[in-house]
C-alpha cells in the first residue's frame, strides 16, 4: 500500500507532479545525475531538461539521529520542514534576493510522522565561503556579504543556520545564502539581528582554526561597519 503522499511543484520548472522526482534513482534511471555531495546525508546534483537542480532529503542531526534518522512528527503539512522552506524560498525569491529558485517538496507521511524531501534550483559556478576563503577577501566581498546579510534582514529572515558554508559566491562574484530549513520570516528586532551576526562570526572564527581559512579581526570589523551603516541608511528611507 502506497503511503500518502504530498507534493507542491514549481510549475516554470516541472510540467506535472510525479513523486519519482524526489528519487534519486530516477534521475540515475535518466542518467541525469550531474553529481553529488555527502554530508548528513547525500545532496544529488541533477539535470531535468535546461534546469539544473539540487535534491536533498531532510535527516536527523544530533543525538536523535542514532535512533531516528529521517521521520519527523507530522502536525500540518504547511509545519513540515520541506513545505515550509519551500515557502519560505519563493516569499524570498519573488521578492529578489539572492536565494535558490524552490523547484519541488515533497512530504510522505506514515502514521504520525513523516519524511521530506526538496528541489531547489543549482546556483551555477557557486563555491561557499569556506573555499573562497582559501585566499583573502576583497573589500568588494566583505561590503557584497554585508549587504546580503542587511537584505535578509529588512526582510525579516531569521536563518538559524548561518554559517559560511551556507553563504555561495558564484561565477560573477554574486553572493548567496543557502539552507533555510526551518528559517522563519517575522518582524525582526535588534536581538534577532544580533544572534544570527554572532553565530555568523563564530562561523568565521571556527573554520579559520578548522580549516585556515583567510579571514582576519579587521575583515570582520569591516564586515559590521558596512552591516550597519547599509542597515541604518535602509531604516531610514
Amino acid at each position: 500500500m502506497h503511503k500518502p503522499c504530498s507534493i507542491k511543484i514549481n510549475s516554470a520548472i516541472f510540467s506535472q507532479k510525479s513523486s519519482e522526482y524526489f528519487e534519486p534513482r530516477y534521475w540515475q534511471s535518466k542518467r541525469a545525475v550531474l553529481g553529488q555531495e555527502s554530508g548528513r546525508g547525500t545532496t544529488w546534483f541533477v539535470q531535468h531538461g535546461e534546469h539544473s537542480l539540487v535534491l536533498r532529503h531532510y535527516y536527523r542531526g544530533g543525538f536523535i539521529r542514532r535512533f531516528n534518522k529521517d521521520k519527523y512528527v507530522f502536525t500540518g503539512l504547511n509545519r513540515t520542514r520541506s513545505f515550509k522552506e519551500y515557502s519560505v524560498l519563493q516569499c524570498l525569491f519573488d521578492a529578489g534576493l539572492p536565494v535558490p529558485e524552490p523547484a519541488g517538496a515533497r512530504v510522505i507521511k506514515s502514521g504520525r510522522n513523516y519524511t521530506a524531501d526538496l528541489l531547489t534550483r543549482k546556483i551555477e559556478g557557486a563555491q561557499d565561503l569556506l573555499k573562497v576563503l582559501q585566499k583573502p577577501a576583497s573589500d568588494r566581498l566583505i561590503k557584497d556579504i554585508a549587504e546580503l546579510l542587511v537584505k535578509l534582514h529588512q526582510h525579516g529572515v531569521v536563518h538559524p543556520d548561518l554559517n559560511i558554508q551556507n553563504i555561495l559566491v558564484d561565477q560573477n562574484n554574486k553572493v548567496w545564502v543557502i539552507d533555510f530549513d526551518q528559517a522563519k520570516i517575522m518582524k525582526l528586532g535588534a536581538r534577532h539581528r544580533a544572534r544570527m551576526l554572532e553565530r555568523l562570526e563564530r562561523s568565521f572564527l571556527k573554520e579559520r582554526a578548522r580549516h585556515g581559512i583567510v579571514w582576519t579581526e579587521q575583515n570582520w570589523l569591516k564586515l559590521r561597519a558596512h552591516y550597519d551603516t547599509v542597515l541604518q541608511q535602509a531604516q531610514t528611507n
